[in-house]
């Protein structure tokens, strides 16, 4: 059932529960008060308040015995009374009749039940008709309206808050799978689009659950798969390396063609066995999540400078000159240093492969929105030979920093090829 029939089916439960209640309470209260308000001491004691306050009327106002129509005044002022005055047994004015009415009246005999009224000049006789039993029925019927409201809006507060309370618990419930707990499982209320909605959030948890468990036999089964084909080519090409060093030794072989193309063969099985060496480098540098990186926090001056400094001096012994512009700020990030010496190094090989020995190369690291920033700019050599470049270099640099929350950034502008490494400060 749809949230809003159920709505309009509380309203009409509400409405009719109310209805009956008031209903209720007003036959109870009206007969109730009838049973009361009968009562010959409840009658007279209301008559004769009703009695006192015309008689302090017509004291205010120094009424007469021919003043009596101004009695009208009074009657006007209050109602549900209604009053007939004699004297002498003759009806001198009822608020029954006006002025224009049969003149027969006037010799209506009053009833025993009188009280005396005194005016200036004249003592007359009062009979008083008081039906103060209306005054409470009012009072009845309001107090009623109310309960019927009350009752009313706390049904229509109870069926709305129970949807509410199912839509915090809801909530708490997502807070929990966002956490990562997704065996946590969403519980289900009623038959509505809340609980529809529940539903559906279950049949997505599972299908996450499903997604994860097949991610990681597949990540399993292919790191496996990785770890045999690395053996199965290492092994073989190992063993063609050392033949080909064996057969370079050979006496036979020395000062011919045929060393010529064996030592060929050895730069080459040396390169494919790099080429192997840096896709399974990458390959398990990729396939490492956050979580199973250790990170410690470190101070950077110590422990990342010495790093600038050994790469600074492979680079000038291999005859590069170097202009190096460090901070001397003091700041903390964290890092794992074997990955971290592994961008280093990737650098370190790209300036020695591709840099133009004849140009300074620069290493500049400085402070900026709270990041450390290391850069590097070198010239571009013209006759660089990019067969060997696979590009697995770059990729590697890019996760390491990605799992350290921070970014590795590289471009080639003009013949300047410029990296930088950019470390959250902590």
């Amino acid at each position: 059932m749809k949230l809003a029939h159920k709505l309009i089916i509380g309203v009409i439960i509400a409405f009719f529960i109310s209805s009956f209640l008031f209903m209720l309470f007003r036959f109870m209260g009206n007969m109730i008060l009838h049973n009361y308000c009968k009562r010959t001491e409840v009658i007279l004691d209301n008559e004769q308040k009703a009695i006192s306050d015309m008689q302090r009327y017509i004291f205010d106002h120094k009424l007469g015995i021919e003043d009596v129509q101004h009695i009208d005044r009074w009657i006007q002022q209050r109602e549900l009374i209604m009053v007939s005055i004699y004297n002498n047994d003759t009806l001198i004015y009822s608020s029954y009749f006006n002025n224009n009415d049969d003149k027969s009246i006037k010799n209506v005999v009053p009833l025993k039940n009188s009280y005396k009224l005194y005016f200036k000049d004249e003592k007359v006789d009062v009979l008083i008709l008081y039906l103060f039993e209306h005054h409470y029925r009012d009072y009845v019927m309001y107090f009623g309206l109310l309960i019927f409201f009350l009752l009313f809006t706390a049904i229509m507060f109870f069926l709305i808050k129970t949807k509410v309370n199912y839509i915090n618990e809801l909530e708490k419930d997502i807070k929990v799978l966002e956490t990562g707990a997704l065996e946590y499982e969403i519980s289900i209320k009623g038959n509505d689009e809340l609980s529809a909605l529940a539903n559906s959030i279950n049949e997505m948890r599972k299908a996450f659950i499903i997604r994860e468990d097949y991610s990681k036999k597949l990540k399993e089964s292919t790191n496996e798969l990785m770890a045999y084909i690395s053996h199965d080519l290492r092994t073989p090409l190992t063993t063609m390396i050392g033949y080909l060093e064996i057969l370079i030794e050979e006496d036979n072989i020395k000062n011919t063609d045929a060393e010529k193309y064996i030592e060929k063969s050895k730069d080459r099985a040396y390169q494919l066995k790099k080429l192997i060496d840096n896709l399974f480098k990458y390959f398990f540098a990729s396939i490492k999540t956050e979580s199973q990186i250790q990170l410690i926090t470190y101070f950077g001056t110590t422990e990342l400078y010495p790093m600038i400094e050994e790469s600074i001096s492979v680079l000038k012994d291999a005859g590069f000159s170097v202009y190096n512009k460090t901070t001397n700020d003091n700041y903390y990030i964290q890092m794992n240093l074997d990955l971290i010496r592994r961008i280093f190094d990737n650098l370190l090989s790209n300036f020695l492969k591709y840099a133009d020995v004849n140009e300074p190369i620069e290493i500049i690291n400085y402070i900026e929105n709270h990041q450390m920033i290391f850069e590097f700019r070198n010239k571009i050599a013209q006759k660089t030979s990019m067969c060997e470049s696979t590009g697995l270099g770059i990729k590697t640099c890019e996760e390491i920093m990605k799992s350290h929350k921070g970014t590795f950034y590289y471009e080639e502008r003009n013949d300047k090829y410029i990296s930088r490494l950019i470390f959250p400060i902590i």
